[in-house]
């Protein structure tokens, strides 16, 4: 009997390879635009091939209250991964940053890439309203598949979604709890260390989440076994100009300490950057090659969240921030 309930779960359950996974969003909190959303990727197979795969988010019918798949409404839509070197052979454990945004990609060692959803070298889009909302989910979809519903699911992250909303979407890791603005950014729990921690119940929303890094250190040993398990492969990711950044404090108040390392010499510029796309300088000055520590003023920035951006001649990268009095 045993034998043929196992048969049988076999036979219904979807068996999919879990080469990449959902592994935070951010919800910006903008319900015109997706300004400020975004998503965090996780690769989990070695020398992993990302070229026409699909991001996607989905949406609440406002009129019913009611969840979503298909077809596309308003808040919901997609990208599609482009069919460009840049996204062969990944490495295992390789973060994916990715905001609603245009940035060019900026690689962080060979650990960490952030590159904009709106860069339209790196994706293509021809349909739909990408924004993440407060009850929402973000599903990676096979190359083969329709960009409707959720036939070809790799995984998925959603928050503030029912079980019943979620039904036989496998693998998945959801979260009962809405990504509003308090507590904006969906994770998971990450209390295993491998990967059922991105198949499960287990998972919040919190006031804040770092982005391209562990979220604890159950999930950095995990980030440190895929990284381990890395085979020789024929292609070198290039050699980073901007790296190793930290910031604290976070929170911050009256000043902040920006710490990061340069290969070369370069002029540096530090910048806020607020959720409507604002910017304001903070610093501009040149630099010799090497570690840097830089404290930089936040005695003109308002309280509020923004994103604190480094940027040289070659290379620009932001981490969240936020400021409080």
């Amino acid at each position: 009997m045993r034998l043929v309930i196992l048969l049988a779960l076999l036979m219904t359950t979807p068996l999919v390879a879990q080469d990449v996974v959902v592994s935070k969003y951010f919800n910006g909190g903008n319900k015109q635009s997706a300004i400020g959303d975004t998503v965090e990727l996780t690769v989990i197979k070695d020398g992993f091939d990302m070229q026409g795969y699909t991001l996607r988010d989905f949406a609440i019918i406002s009129s019913t209250n009611t969840f979503t798949t298909d077809p596309f409404t308003s808040g919901s839509g997609y990208f599609h991964f482009a069919n460009i070197p840049f996204w062969q052979k990944l490495r295992a454990g390789t973060i994916i940053i990715l905001p609603y945004a245009a940035d060019e990609a900026q690689w962080q060692g060979d650990t960490v890439v952030m590159v904009g959803l709106l860069n339209m070298t790196y994706f293509t889009r021809d349909g739909g309203t990408f924004n993440i909302a407060e009850s929402d989910m973000i599903m990676l979809k096979r190359v083969t598949t329709s960009t409707y519903g959720t036939e070809g699911n790799i995984h998925a992250l959603s928050a503030g979604l029912t079980i019943k909303d979620v039904s036989g979407i496998v693998p998945l890791v959801r979260t009962s709890d809405d990504a509003s603005g308090a507590r904006p950014y969906a994770v998971p729990d990450n209390i295993a260390g491998n990967l059922s921690d991105y198949n499960s119940s287990r998972a919040g929303t919190v006031a804040y989440a770092p982005f391209g890094r562990a979220t604890n250190a159950a999930n950095q040993r995990f980030l440190d076994s895929l990284r381990r398990s890395r085979t020789s492969l024929t292609s070198v990711v290039a050699k980073p100009s901007l790296y190793r950044l930290r910031l604290a404090p976070i929170p911050a108040s009256k000043d902040c300490e920006v710490n990061f390392r340069i290969d070369a010499a370069d002029t540096v510029i530090i910048s806020v950057l607020d959720m409507l796309g604002n910017s304001q300088i903070l610093y501009h000055f040149y630099h010799t090659a090497g570690d840097q520590s830089i404290r930089v003023s936040l005695a003109n920035v308002a309280q509020g969240a923004y994103f604190l951006v480094i940027k040289t001649n070659n290379a620009e990268w932001r981490e969240k921030i936020s400021v409080v009095r």
